[in-house]
């Protein structure tokens, strides 16, 4: 099996690309031409496949220690989302608060501790919603992290947590649908509509991806021809939601065979432009998808206040964007997560060499 799977950035490039898209270039003729206003949620679902693949695809093979392994899990998991997060979202937090009537009760409402901590809301209360509008895919994103981690805890090696996890994912979804106990959407984060969501699904079709590539069938795409593959099967997904089909046939599903064509795909030349562009893209997604809402926001306001054209606009904003995203995962992004993830690190050795803390 491949050790690194670079064709797998390229495709988090083009996720955070249509998510982009989607809130900064919502209005104009070219948009509508290619249906821009309404494809950030294939993106959405792409990120969740891969999520998937990758948790499984890291695992280790045999846990020494259940319990150490999913601590470490959810550490490393923490540190890659909420150093950033925290960081991004603090001028939401700073404006909800200038803005609350009583500055004493919003320091201690579930709202501002439940955004900071990216918990969902387990009271149906209508009122709570993420500060950061798209932090609702984190708080997606936690709770299945949780969910692996429980798995984790309840076996001794990655097989069985994947399938564990997938079970734990699938079994709650049916339930909840079967006995309609599933809640309203509200805003995005109402525990009781995630319970019942059939996004968490999009998890569970990237384990799936993860056992395909483990059995290493014999297929081997040119990345040209995988690349053409995923613009097409976006296309197809986009074409779907016309009909009134349900999400995860729409976008789960192609997400799915998104993600397998990537992962059996060829690579570009080592030091190809288109490689390195590419790569870029994908190791800055995660910064991209956080402040692009900066820029929709001003796409909005400039739709809406001023005659520019509106694909101008769109085109500007997505490209400041994407520009802005890049150079926050080069600048701050980047060293931040390698610092905190060294000292983890450093804790770890330093632990594991003292008598006293070996098990």
């Amino acid at each position: 099996m491949k050790t690194k799977i670079d064709t797998l950035q390229y495709l988090r490039a083009f996720a955070a690309l249509l998510v982009v898209f989607n809130h900064t270039w919502p209005a104009g003729e070219i948009s509508r031409a290619l249906s821009l206003s309404g494809i950030g949620g294939f993106g959405v679902d792409i990120f969740f496949v891969i999520s998937g693949f990758i948790m499984s695809y890291t695992l280790k093979e045999t846990f020494i220690s259940s319990k150490k392994t999913a601590i470490d899990f959810l550490i490393k998991r923490a540190i890659r989302i909420y150093p950033v997060y925290l960081i991004l979202v603090t001028p939401y937090v700073l404006k909800y608060l200038v803005n609350a009537p009583h500055l004493g009760e919003a320091l201690f409402s579930y709202t501002l501790i439940g955004n900071l901590l990216l918990l969902p809301s387990f009271t149906n209360a209508p009122y709570y919603y993420p500060l950061l509008g798209v932090a609702w895919t984190l708080m997606y994103e936690m709770f299945f992290y949780f969910i692996y981690a429980a798995a984790i805890l309840m076996t001794k090696n990655k097989r069985q947590a994947i399938l564990s996890a997938c079970a734990l994912i699938f079994t709650m979804v049916l339930l909840v649908n079967l006995f309609e106990l599933k809640g309203a959407r509200l805003n995005w984060v109402n525990f009781q509509f995630m319970v019942g969501d059939t996004l968490m699904i999009d998890f569970i079709l990237g384990a799936c991806c993860f056992f395909i590539l483990r059995a290493q069938w014999p297929l081997t795409l040119r990345i040209e021809y995988a690349l053409a593959g995923v613009i097409g099967l976006t296309l197809v997904a986009e074409a779907m939601t016309h009909y009134g089909l349900p999400r995860l046939v729409t976008y789960g599903m192609p997400a799915f065979f998104v993600v397998l064509l990537l992962l059996q795909a060829g690579d570009f030349k080592a030091h190809s432009r288109c490689k390195k562009t590419l790569m870029l893209l994908g190791d800055a997604s995660y910064s991209i998808y956080l402040l692009h809402v900066n820029f929709a926001f001003i796409s909005r306001v400039l739709t809406n206040n001023t005659r520019l054209n509106d694909d101008l606009i769109g085109i500007t904003m997505s490209l400041c964007a994407v520009s802005c995203g890049v150079l926050f995962h080069v600048k701050i992004e980047k060293p931040l997560t390698r610092k905190i993830s060294s000292l983890y690190r450093n804790k770890e050795m330093t632990l594991a060499s003292d008598p006293l803390v070996k098990e």
